[in-house]
């Protein structure tokens, strides 16, 4: 059975589920694979480098069913085409090389939800040309592509740190920073003032980090969910003392609690954007401390949400400056902001590969000689 196929070759570059990333300004090389059982009938070999987002929502505040949809680029390339009246390809293997480079503009991450997608996708095509006109398609394949934006993160000059009083308990929470990579740990200090007439008993602290999709359309409602979440217990330290402040016959305690947390962010969430024509995305972590009620049911009594970054580019990397938003492009300019297919070099003049058995043959045709000074 014929097949076609396509393969993009390995970059030294993020990966994220061992597939690779690529971003504003990146260059990737892959090949088509058409491997025929017979000889085949065919015109032309095409490669299709297209982006979409689609906005879906089933009910609105008015009632109505919600669709939009806009194409971000769409370029091809042809790989191969038949010449001079030899319209056929034989029985084998053949490989059909491309390049392509991204502009310097930053579109919406690749998103894959019921009510919000953004999708980037390689789509080879074997074609047959009708006698009518048009083309028939004989073999088509589409490999989809893994986009992810330039989002900085940064480290606050001063931790950041809130510090809360609900009755009879003061909740205190401190991390270095809101900012974090796709993959790494939101990290943080929970510190917890309890005060009893009772026994202290463990707390339980639940983390949630949650997403937060905002559609641009005022008619249409946020859309929030848990990407990840962390559960742990708070039990009583040893330093809990009597509060010398009671006047009640009861002795009063004051119960510390203390605990460090990591909560481990996805790498394959798409990070944080608010740029987007259709919509944005934001994320949030909720803190909420817990305690026996009277019926020894676990009764809610803080929660404290905080904004952070889901970010892409490392403490104290920059976007580059001439870097653009896909939706502040003029029409004019927004042509010439596209992919592009780059035709592949061989540099000539480069030194001979490496060979572990021997040394390599430096000769004047391989060597650059500098200039006297």
């Amino acid at each position: 059975m014929d097949q076609l196929n396509l393969v993009l070759l390995p970059e030294f570059g993020w990966t994220i589920q061992n597939k690779p990333v690529f971003g504003p300004g990146s260059v990737f090389q892959g090949h088509v694979d058409l491997n025929l059982c017979k000889r085949l009938l065919l015109d032309r070999v095409r490669l299709v480098f297209q982006a979409r987002e689609r906005l879906h929502y089933c009910q609105t505040a008015n009632g109505v069913d919600e669709n939009k949809a806009g194409l971000l680029f769409a370029v091809q390339q042809t790989l191969w085409e038949s010449k001079q009246g030899n319209r056929q390809l034989d029985p084998g293997h053949h490989e059909l090389a491309f390049t392509i480079q991204m502009p310097m503009v930053q579109f919406p991450p690749t998103v894959d939800q019921d009510f919000y997608k953004c999708t980037f996708k390689l789509i080879a095509v074997a074609e047959r040309a009708l006698p009518a006109g048009g083309f028939r398609t004989l073999l088509l394949h589409e490999e989809p592509l893994m986009y992810m934006p330039f989002v900085e993160t940064s480290l606050n000059k001063l931790p950041f740190q809130i510090q809360q009083k609900q009755d009879d308990m003061v909740v205190t929470v401190a991390m270095p920073t809101l900012d974090v990579l796709l993959g790494e740990e939101l990290r943080g200090q929970l510190q917890v003032c309890h005060t009893t007439t009772n026994k202290p008993k463990p707390l339980e602290y639940v983390l949630r980090l949650q997403q937060c999709m905002t559609p641009l359309d005022e008619d249409l409602d946020p859309h929030t969910r848990d990407v990840a979440s962390l559960v742990g217990k708070l039990l009583p330290g040893r330093n809990t003392q009597p509060d010398d402040d009671s006047k009640k016959n009861k002795t009063v305690l004051v119960a510390s609690y203390e605990t460090d947390f990591q909560l481990a962010v996805p790498e394959h969430l798409p990070p944080t954007f608010t740029y987007g024509r259709l919509a944005a995305i934001t994320y949030r972590l909720v803190m909420t401390i817990k305690r026996n009620g009277p019926l020894g049911m676990w009764a809610y009594e803080w929660t404290k949400e905080v904004p952070v970054t889901l970010g892409t580019l490392g403490l104290g990397l920059h976007v580059p400056i001439d870097l653009h938003i896909y939706t502040t492009l003029p029409k004019e300019t927004a042509q010439q902001q596209r992919p592009r297919f780059m035709k592949a070099i061989e540099y000539e003049d480069a030194l001979p590969l490496y060979e572990p058995i021997k040394l390599p043959d430096y000769t004047l045709n391989n060597l650059l000689v500098l200039p006297d000074t």
